[in-house]
């Protein structure tokens, strides 16, 4: 297959180029649009990747003139905008998917091999004289007469072996056992009809959870090539056979639970190797547990004998995720002098800005090289440096007014990425690439606690808790040593017992020192002391909480969680409307401490425009306005559903009773009379947009897996069918159903159970897109949208995510240890579904089929 690769970005286009030359496709590329343009015309493709942002030509516009000229090879947009209007541009020009920088290699894969599926692609045939070559198929031929090569000259053109929906662990250790073949994995029934149609391939292992009603007819239409003898198939299966089977059977059968020796024997037989002593190659999966398969032999070839299995186990790694990682190490070490350069330009426009002087030219060429940033850092690790060069890009684009205040935001934006570029890059290939034996939550940016309690058995079970919750904790059992750890490890939150019958000091000396010398400090007491005078005495030494023993670990993490988010004010957005441009100047110098990410506005006549588009946490009103007053800008807010719960405070120098009232009355939260005294004005905001947020938390999240909740989720859901609707367009849905979780529940506790729960949100979290909706919908059950995705590529995520899981070991206080899996069904608007209850009752049907099939799976409907 032959893929044109339009991308200016050099980076970007090594790491792309060297991935798809492993997956043996042909790559040309071309580094602006024009070339794009004149390749297109002088070959035949089979699909073109097509960067938006080009010099000369922009990715849309030749995307139009592809179309407009007939093509009709697939084409895919690459863009690092998120915004719908980006992602709707596409279909608009006949584009047939977009990917956003920085993209995941494997997803990639995934949607180029479903779209080369779709058939408007054209397999170049190589020729040279009255040679031909023919790459769908790999059949050689000289004056139309077929070549028949040996099996040396084949195996370097031919994938032996199809892995169809196999473990990739156990496609590793077959690679390894085997020695001599090839193997291509693929997890879909999308690929395994690609696969069939093809020639390239000598043994199919086909596992029972891609066998569809599709691939079952394949399967009985190449029955007479089939037993031509030159490919073979290997069915893994359930013993409870399944309607969906072909009709004519030609191959071998193997029923689950798999032996792998016994698996790699029927292989080697198959294809007539040589199968070194098991002895040189260990069986990770072989336990003492491990049935014996029940072997049918429908081709009356000999049964091979079944061969002893290890129990030493072996590292899933396998060779492809290790050189992807090499590689892109490398290039980030040939490439990174070059974002270096590309951060300085953006350097010295931030001074031109600061100094006045910054020109057009200067601003484009910033605009373009932040893009780039914003489109490669991310495929290195540099999650925060790519999230910062986008916010750099929109910062500089041409209808942005750029000011004093926005010169100061551009100047911290570019010292930030400096920072960032400073740091080592994750050269890891992507998340989805990875496979854990131990789950990875704590990092060096997660939360640190210090716990300070003279009870060990307690604070283990704190400690242990906070890890779950992706946090750090020290303990201290002292005061001595809790000062000491303060110094050395300075904590985000300090987790305080009051009694300490060891020594004449309590907790609250240890609270009064922190009150004076950092009160920015949270501190939470923990204790069995219960008097008013001891919560006054910590409310008065600042004291953020106060819990009484005993209490479950589970409950005071999730008060610290709160506590900690509380402090976080990052993501808070403030909108002010005040047509005195020196009182937003006043604003913006006073909020600018706390973080606040403040939009001001000298327009009332613009407010809703700019209401909508920046989605302020609360506003901010002047009562006296030309044009529009604040108190009519009140109550067109409170007007519209969407926005009519926003806290709006006023302000205005005006103090007439009636005046106050009125501003009461259109639905006001608070009333500020001018001139505004600084920490009053601070204090009031956040005590609005703490009890706002809480009241959404309360609504919308899952407080115990910090994912959204039904209610919520419903919503995003209904806008991603709307999206899918008006723009023809896949959407994905899945769900999934923790397997046997009474059983936890029963023999380790509810509260272990709400820890596998947690394990299992954070899980989800991080291997989907932040655009994705992963959300609980109660117990068990969890829901998952994909919007632009097909239900192939959907179920490949979770068998991921699954594979992940299984991996992940739970340890009890007791040394006890189990694992985890889940079952999942998924569904796809508009095959399944043309609306979200059609499609959940589906999902639910195929989750069930999962289920009684063995659990431990994902089904696609």
């Amino acid at each position: 297959m032959r893929i044109l690769l339009v991308e200016d970005d050099e980076a970007i286009v090594a790491v792309v180029t060297d991935f798809l030359a492993n997956q043996y496709y042909i790559l040309d590329v071309a580094h602006d649009g024009e070339a794009g343009w004149d390749l297109v015309e002088a070959f035949t493709y089979d699909l073109v990747l097509l960067d938006v942002m080009l010099p000369k030509l922009d990715g849309i516009t030749l995307c139009r003139r592809i179309r407009s000229h007939g093509y009709q090879m697939p084409v895919v947009l690459l863009t690092t905008h998120q915004t719908s209007t980006d992602k709707v541009m596409g279909p608009d020009v006949e584009a047939d998917d977009y990917v956003v920088k920085p993209f995941d290699l494997k997803e990639l894969d995934a949607r180029i091999r479903t779209l080369l599926h779709r058939g408007n692609s054209a397999t170049p045939v190589l020729k040279w004289a009255k040679l031909r070559l023919d790459p769908s198929t790999c059949e050689v031929s000289n004056d139309d007469r077929q070549l028949h090569l040996s099996p040396k000259e084949t195996q370097d053109k031919q994938t032996q072996i199809v892995a169809a929906g196999l473990p990739d662990e156990l496609t590793s250790w077959l690679l390894e056992r085997l020695g001599v073949v090839s193997i291509q994995s693929i997890h879909s029934s999308e690929e395994t009809l690609l696969c069939l149609e093809q020639s390239n391939w000598s043994l199919l292992i086909l596992d029972r959870s891609l066998i569809t009603a599709d691939v079952a007819a394949v399967l009985d239409q190449s029955y007479l090539k089939f037993k031509q003898g030159k490919q073979s198939v290997l069915y893994c299966l359930e013993k409870n056979l399944s309607s969906n089977l072909p009709n004519k059977i030609i191959g071998q059968i193997l029923f689950y639970p798999l032996d792998w020796e016994n698996l790699a024997a029927v292989i080697a037989d198959t294809l007539q190797l040589s199968l070194p002593s098991p002895s040189l190659t260990p069986n990770p999966t072989a336990n003492s547990s491990s049935l014996n398969p029940t072997y049918v032999n429908t081709s009356l070839a000999p049964e091979p004998q079944s061969k002893p299995a290890r129990e030493t186990e072996i590292s899933p790694q396998t060779s492809q995720i290790a050189h992807l990682q090499t590689t892109v190490g490398k290039i980030w070490e040939k490439y990174k002098d070059k974002f270096i350069s590309r951060v300085a330009l953006l350097e010295r426009t931030s001074k031109a800005l600061l100094a006045g002087t910054l020109n057009d030219e200067m601003r484009q060429q910033a605009v373009r090289e932040s893009h780039k940033l914003a489109g490669s850092l991310g495929m290195y690790g540099f999650e925060e440096a790519s999230h910062l060069a986008q916010q750099i890009e929109q910062l500089l684009q041409p209808q942005v007014h750029l000011g004093q205040a926005e010169a100061q935001h551009l100047s911290q934006f570019v010292v930030l990425l400096q920072q960032q570029l400073q740091q080592t890059p994750t050269t890891e290939a992507s998340d989805e690439l990875k496979v854990e034996s131990q789950p990875q939550i704590l990092t060096k940016n997660s939360p640190r606690l210090l716990i300070v309690e003279d009870d060990t058995e307690q604070a283990q079970l704190l400690v242990l808790e906070a890890a779950s919750w992706g946090m750090q904790a020290d303990w201290a059992c002292n005061l001595s040593a809790a000062r000491v750890s303060l110094t050395s490890k300075p904590p985000d939150l300090v987790l305080l017992d009051l009694s300490f019958p060891d020594t004449d000091e309590t907790g609250l000396t240890l609270l009064k020192q922190l009150s004076q010398q950092n009160p920015q400090l949270p501190v939470v007491v923990l204790t069995r002391c219960d008097t008013f005078i001891d919560r006054i005495e910590v409310a008065r030494l600042g004291g953020c909480g106060f819990l009484q023993k005993p209490i479950a670990p589970s409950k005071v993490m999730e008060i610290v969680s709160q506590m900690l988010h509380r402090e976080d004010t990052a993501n808070l957005k403030v909108m002010v409307v005040d047509d005195d441009r020196e009182m937003l100047l006043s604003l913006e110098t006073l909020l600018q401490p706390w973080r606040l990410r403040l939009t001001t506005l000298n327009n009332p006549l613009q407010l809703w425009d700019t209401l909508e588009a920046t989605a302020p946490d609360l506003v901010i009103l002047d009562v006296d306005m030309p044009d529009a007053s604040g108190i009519e800008l009140c109550k067109v807010i409170r007007n519209d559903p969407k926005w009519n719960s926003l806290p709006v405070l006023f302000i205005s120098a005006s103090t007439d009773p009636s005046t106050v009232q009125r501003a009461f009355d259109a639905g006001g939260d608070d009333y500020i009379n001018k001139p505004i005294k600084g920490p009053e004005l601070v204090k009031r905001i956040f005590n609005r947009l703490e009890r706002i947020r809480l009241l959404r938390s309360f609504a919308e999240t899952d407080l115990l897996t910090g994912l959204a909740n039904r209610h919520s989720s419903t919503q995003d859901l209904e806008r991603f069918l709307y999206m899918a609707k008006r723009y023809c367009s896949p959407f994905c849905f899945g769900f999934l159903d923790l397997d046997y979780f009474k059983h936890i529940n029963d023999r380790y506790g509810h509260a272990t159970g709400d820890r596998v729960l947690r394990r299992l949100g954070k899980l989800l979290l991080q291997s989907f897109r932040s655009a994705d909706v992963v959300a609980r919908w109660g117990g068990e059950e969890f829901a998952i949208g994909m919007y632009g995705v097909t239900k192939q590529v959907g179920a490949k995520r979770l068998y991921e995510i699954l594979q992940t899981l299984r991996q992940q070991e739970f340890v009890e206080l007791d040394g006890s240890k189990f694992h985890i899996t889940f079952s999942a069904g998924v569904v796809q608007y508009p095959d399944d579904g043309t609306d979200l209850q059609t499609l959940y009752q589906v999902a639910d049907r195929v989750l069930y089929q999962a289920k009684t099939s063995g659990r431990n799976r994902v089904f696609c409907a």
